[in-house]
């Protein structure tokens, strides 16, 4: 996958941005008398907000949120049963970590 950003808002503790992606979605079947593999492209538009608390000089507390909208709804389905997965049409992220910083 491969995701480019586009800085909406830039200061040292808030960073908001607009994104794209770009990658693949894969499956492949298991337990079943003929299985296949499948892929299907991933382009998805969207958004994002980051959010940093210095707590020492060289360490913060940062939080991530961001939601995209795929441009296409791919399905996957099995012979006999029909449609048995298709990608939402919004997808989401939250991230909570802590970030070093190194000279």
């Amino acid at each position: 996958q491969l995701a480019l950003c586009y800085a909406l808002i830039v200061s040292p503790w808030l960073g908001a941005c607009a994104f794209g992606e770009l990658g693949a979605l894969v499956a492949e079947g298991h337990g079943l008398p003929q299985t296949q593999r499948a892929s299907s492209l991933w382009l998805a538009a969207g958004t994002g907000l980051a959010l940093s608390l210095p707590l020492v000089r060289w360490l913060e507390l940062a939080a991530e949120a961001s939601a995209s909208v795929p441009a296409v709804r791919a399905e996957l389905s099995v012979r006999d049963l029909g449609r048995v997965y298709r990608v939402s049409g919004l997808a989401a992220q939250l991230q909570l970590g802590l970030r070093a910083r190194f000279p």
